[in-house]
C-alpha cells in the first residue's frame, strides 16, 4: 500500500477566507421568480425597506395582484405600478405580497450563507475547496 503524504506547503484555509467567500456570495445576487436581482449591501437595504412598506400595505388592505399598492403617482396623477429592476435591466411588476416574498427570499439566502460559512469554519481543517459550490447553496428561486 502506498504511503499518503500531506502537502504541508499548502497553507490551511482561514475563517477570514471563508468569510470573504460568504460575503462575495451574499453580494452576488439572488434568483427570484426566474430573474436575477442584485443583493449588494445597498440593494439589501432597499429590498428590506420596500418589503416593510409592502407589508404595511398588506396590513392596510393591499390585495394580491394589485401592482399599484405603493400609492405613487406621476405628475399627472396617474398611479405608477410598483416594479423592481432585475440585473438584466428588465422592469418586473410586483404586488405587495410578491415584494414581501422577495425580501424574505433575500434575507433567507443571506442567513443560509451565514450558517453554511459558520459550519465550514468549525471543520478542522476547513476544506481546501471552500469556494466550491458544493459547500454553498444555489440561488433561490421560490
Amino acid at each position: 500500500m502506498p504511503e499518503i503524504f500531506l502537502d504541508d506547503t499548502i497553507p490551511p484555509v482561514t475563517g477570514e477566507q471563508v468569510n470573504a467567500e460568504r460575503d462575495r456570495r451574499i453580494n452576488s445576487g439572488v434568483i427570484f421568480n426566474g430573474k436575477h436581482y442584485q443583493t449588494g449591501q445597498d440593494d439589501r437595504e432597499n429590498i428590506a425597506g420596500k418589503s416593510l412598506a409592502a407589508f404595511m400595505a398588506i396590513v392596510g388592505g393591499a390585495q394580491p395582484g394589485d401592482i399599484y399598492w405603493s400609492g405613487k403617482k406621476d405628475a399627472a396623477g396617474t398611479p405608477i405600478p410598483f416594479v423592481w429592476i432585475a440585473t438584466d435591466n428588465s422592469y418586473n411588476p410586483m404586488d405587495a405580497q410578491t415584494m414581501v416574498a422577495f425580501g424574505t427570499a433575500v434575507a433567507d439566502r443571506k442567513e443560509l450563507l451565514i450558517f453554511r460559512a459558520s459550519a465550514m469554519k468549525k471543520q478542522n481543517p476547513i476544506p481546501l475547496d471552500y469556494k466550491s459550490d458544493v459547500h454553498w447553496p444555489e440561488g433561490l428561486d421560490p
